[in-house]
């Protein structure tokens, strides 16, 4: 699968992402009905050599893509709050409805990286996704069609999915 090869590129994605019409009640290949989501960098599988150089070599590549990504966006937006995913999941479980890239998201993030870029009304995230330990670590950017909404979870109430991958430490 071809990803974008520099910052300047996958900023692109971003930007037109954040052009881009969504197609309500139509699920898109990219994407859902109200958000766009762009493979930005992927690393090699480790079915053949799972070795924790060859995994670190792997995360510490992927995590100075992100870092680039999102140093070049927080010149633009400012700062990105940092989401951790789990009460969205909560929520869910409880039956909120939720936006749909969220769904796509929280089982397998860590935390997200999300802006809400002036004059767009959408919202646009970075989000490292490992869903197991032998497959790619992957560097994904979503846009979804109104702010970020906050989060559901009441003050000090522990995440109820605490069986999360939590593959990518540190982050």
């Amino acid at each position: 699968m071809n990803t974008p090869a520099d910052v300047r590129a996958r900023l692109s994605l971003i930007d037109a992402d954040l052009a881009r019409p969504y197609s309500p009640g139509r699920p898109q290949p990219s994407g859902g009905a109200d958000f766009h989501l762009a493979l930005l960098a992927m690393s090699r599988d480790f079915w053949d050599d799972p070795s924790p150089g060859t995994v670190e070599a792997a995360q510490a590549a992927i995590e100075a893509d992100l870092a680039e990504v999102e140093a070049a966006l927080t010149e633009r937006w400012g700062t990105p709050g940092l989401v951790d995913p789990a009460p969205y999941a909560d929520a869910a479980l409880d039956g909120v409805e939720l936006p749909s890239a969220l769904g796509h998201l929280y089982t397998a993030v860590c935390d997200l990286r999300v802006w809400n870029p002036p004059e767009t009304g959408r919202w646009a995230a970075l989000a490292l996704v490992h869903d197991d330990a032998e497959l790619p670590l992957l560097l994904y950017a979503a846009v979804g069609d109104a702010p970020f909404p906050a989060s559901p979870a009441p003050p000090g109430r522990a995440p109820r999915l605490d069986a999360r991958p939590r593959l990518l430490p540190g982050l």
